[in-house]
């Protein structure tokens, strides 16, 4: 007897799946409010009985009546206050690392019993200290509070991504309460009515303890994608940053922003109900500050406005210090948390928020209970005091102006590259950037040392030949350039000239092209291994071998396509699209990479109006508008080895913008454009159709730059007559489809007066007498003619360049 496999898969699992209480996702959500508002109302109480009386006394609950009148005479003690809350994050820190090293393996099997058992105990020292008020009973509430949240995070890791809304729930509460009690009873009674915030926390705490027995905490009782960052956002200029430091200094400033305000309300005698109003300002403006990182400047490379948020927030830091109003100081807050959100969501970064956070409260705190308050004379009859609390906002705020300072020079993988651009155009979409740079492209050991550090061994450039890649979406018009591309250069003398395509550069490939624009395609992670696979193939069997033999290859689409596509597009992993196309090519990069952009609406009428639209054209505007934007993030964080180029334009001012960044591409790899054949004298008889095929070796030196030939194409820059040799349809240079029939793009040479003798090794040509010149067809010598002139314009254009650039021709 066989028994069946078990089905298998998101069906299977689904129909596995208990089904769960409608109400066991309100436990998490218990448990974390109950804790904010435990934690808030504990905090506030020590801080006022350590003040008062001390650490370790116990006092009565009308003993909490008595601190708002020391507060106002100016006796209360703000250095045990301070000590007490150190302690308080010291030991809650603690409890936060205790379970797991307590209980190991076995937490997964008890781990329910033991969060709930934790919230039970946290629940009854909270009702103690509601009836025997005391600093130590505080710490130890504070402890078991920090066990719970452990356990909580453990079995549902997704209750703490947006941490300010349980958080908020608590400080709303505790605003209303305080204000309420304010105003009915006196500035006095604010401190006491912690005393009923936090008999109501400790009652949410044992009610969700007792729910949590009932109805177990799983990972999957709350949502775990909430605050993950997301798919669509408009930022320009990502990169990857393997150590986030400034992250954790924009943490360790929202630690400051977090833990004083308790401490600036007693300093000020502002009133128990300001510590909350300037809370819910900081947790308000954070939350405000997350939510619009991603989009944020949209203009601005991501890493550089991390580092204008790290400046930015020490400076707000400095003047909350300086203030001395509550309104002021609480808006102050609410700025500084929203520019900390901004700068933590620019990008997607990995770092820990507990360790910048409680870094930075650590020193406020310490700050503090140091008691560091300075009185600054000025002059005979005025003093300037500096109060506590003043130093621990200036203080951490100096250090990190002085940190936002060095994040802008060094944060970004662009240093100080484009700072004057991410200004200028920060608050413009990125899309509206088509212009092409007009720096000139750096040599090859410039663009490698540029990369990442990780990076850099992933990656190389060919010794030899040159490899361009042409990038953008379906419709903009690649092949058209790759063609006028092509001309360019034969007209420069390059004749070594080589276009290829991904999918289908080789035969293997081509039956991979078939299997992934067949009708639907495949699944999403097997297109993106077949574009690997296609790739791996094309730069084995092609494309490093013609580099290698000192070729220019220039390719439809290579591995940013992926990154495109299938990265952003279909929304898979970029660093695990990246690692197999970098493995599946070895690392080799295109020394320049050229992107044509255009309104993915504008592109997909061109491909309509084709007829031939595959699977991928048919995506969508979303699809396709993920795509346009990935392109341009590249182009953004790598300007030196990329060119966008507007290609929503005449496509003869798409070949001259392209033509001019491949001229600063060729100059800055050494290489020079080669003279044109000069034929022999029309007295000198020749056969209609003589043809001269070089060897190999002479036709791939003729790519190189060489001692003898630096004479001649240093002659021809005078000399705007020079003869232009079109190279013929079996040169091999790739640059066909002119247009004409196979039989008009034959090489012509019209000789000059006074012509010298034609070189032997140049490019296969063929040699008219004048007789059969004069028979040729008048269009097709007006042809040539108009594509001689272009191509000296062009030249002359880029020598003009070079002159005002001070490049050597």
């Amino acid at each position: 007897m066989t028994t069946p496999n078990p089905p298998s898969g998101p069906s299977a699992a689904a129909s596995a799946a208990p089904h769960r209480h409608p109400l066991a996702s309100l436990v998490p959500l218990g448990l974390e409010v109950g804790a904010w508002m435990l934690l808030l109302t504990t905090g506030a109480i020590s801080f006022g009985l350590a003040g008062i009386m001390g650490f370790f006394d116990t006092g009565l609950p009308a003993d909490l009546y008595s601190v708002q009148p020391v507060w106002d005479v100016g006796e209360f003690s703000i250095r045990h206050g301070a000590i007490a809350l150190t302690v308080l994050l010291v030991v809650a820190a603690a409890g936060l690392f205790l379970p797991t090293s307590l209980l190991g393996s076995r937490l997964s099997t008890i781990g329910g019993i033991v969060l709930s058992s934790s919230a039970a105990a946290a629940g009854v020292s909270g009702l103690l200290l509601f009836f025997s008020p005391s600093v130590w009973l505080a710490w130890l509430t504070g402890l078991l509070l920090a066990v719970m949240v452990a356990l909580l995070v453990r079995q549902a890791p997704g209750v703490h991504r947006k941490p300010w809304r349980s958080v908020g729930v608590a400080a709303g509460l505790g605003l209303f309460v305080t204000y309420i009690a304010q105003i009915a009873s006196g500035v006095a009674a604010g401190v006491p009515a912690q005393r009923w915030l936090l008999l109501a926390a400790a009652v949410i705490m044992l009610a969700s303890a007792i729910a949590s027995f009932a109805l177990p905490v799983a990972a999957d009782a709350v949502d775990p994608t909430t605050g993950a960052f997301p798919a669509q956002h408009r930022g320009r200029g990502e990169a990857q940053i393997t150590r986030p430091w400034a992250c954790y200094v924009l943490f360790g400033a929202l630690g400051v922003i977090v833990a004083l305000p308790q401490i600036v309300v007693a300093d000020l005698a502002f009133g128990q109900a300001g510590t909350y109003a300037i809370l819910c300002a900081a947790l308000v403006g954070w939350a405000a500050g997350f939510e619009a990182g991603p989009t944020f400047a949209p203009g601005m490379t991501r890493p550089r406005l991390t580092a204008f948020a790290v400046l930015i927030v020490g400076v707000l830091l400095v003047l909350i210090g300086a203030l001395k109003e509550l309104s002021g100081t609480a808006i102050l807050s609410g700025a500084a948390a929203f520019v900390v959100g901004v700068g933590v969501r620019a990008q997607p970064y990995a770092f820990s928020r507990r360790i910048g956070f409680g870094i930075g409260a650590f020193v406020a705190l310490l700050l503090t209970w140091l008691g560091t308050a300075l009185d600054v004379p000025v002059t005979d009859f005025a003093v300037w005091e500096i109060s506590t609390t003043e130093v621990a906002y200036t203080v951490p705020g100096l250090l990190t102006i002085i940190a936002g300072i060095i994040a802008i020079v060094t944060f970004s993988p662009l240093g100080v590259r484009g700072l004057g651009v991410d200004l200028v155009h920060a608050f413009r979409a990125p899309a509206a950037r088509t212009t092409t740079p007009e720096a000139p492209v750096p040599a090859p050991e410039a663009v490698v040392a540029s990369q990442p550090r990780g990076v850099d061994s992933a990656r190389r450039l060919a010794e030899n030949g040159l490899f361009i890649a042409f990038e953008g979406g379906d419709g903009v018009g690649k092949t058209t350039q790759i063609r006028k591309l092509g001309q360019h250069l034969a007209a420069r003398g390059f004749t070594d000239v080589h276009t290829t395509r991904e999918p289908g550069g080789t035969e293997a490939g081509q039956r991979i092209r078939e299997v992934l624009l067949a009708d639907r395609g495949v699944a999403e992670r097997a297109e993106a291994l077949l574009f690997a696979a296609d790739r791996a193939h094309h730069v084995a069997d092609r494309i490093d071998p013609l580099l290698a033999a000192g070729g220019f290859v220039m390719t439809d689409r290579y591995i940013d396509s992926s990154l495109a596509y299938q990265a952003a597009g279909r929304q898979l992993s970029v660093d695990e699209v990246g690692a197999i196309s970098r493995w599946a090519t070895t690392g080799l990069i295109p020394h320049l990479t050229i992107i044509l952009d255009m309104d993915p609406a504008a592109a997909n009428a061109r491909t309509e109006s084709r007829g031939a639209a595959n699977h991928l054209d048919q995506a969508g505007l979303e699809f396709h508008s993920r795509v346009r934007q990935a392109f341009l993030d590249m182009a953004a964080a790598e300007p030196q080895r990329y060119v966008v180029i507007d290609a929503d334009r005449d496509p003869d001012a798409v070949a001259a913008d392209i033509a001019a960044a491949v001229d600063r591409t060729l100059a800055a790899q050494g290489i020079r454009p080669q003279p044109p054949t000069v034929s022999q004298s029309p007295a000198v008889s020749q056969p209609p159709a003589v043809s001269q095929r070089p060897a190999g070796g002479e036709q791939q030196a003729a790519n190189r730059p060489a001692a003898a030939a630096e004479p001649e194409a240093e002659s021809l820059a005078p000399d705007e007559d020079a003869t232009t040799v079109l190279p013929s349809a079996s040169s091999g240079t790739g640059s066909h489809a002119t247009g004409e029939d196979d039989d008009d793009l034959a090489t012509t040479v019209l000789t000059p007066q006074g012509g010298a003798e034609p070189d032997p090794g140049d490019a296969e040509t063929t040699v008219m007498p004048r007789q059969q010149l004069h028979n040729s067809s008048r269009q097709k010598l007006h042809a040539q003619a108009e594509i001689e002139r272009q191509a000296r314009e062009r030249l002359r254009e880029t020598r003009m360049r070079g002159m005002r650039r001070g490049d050597p021709q």
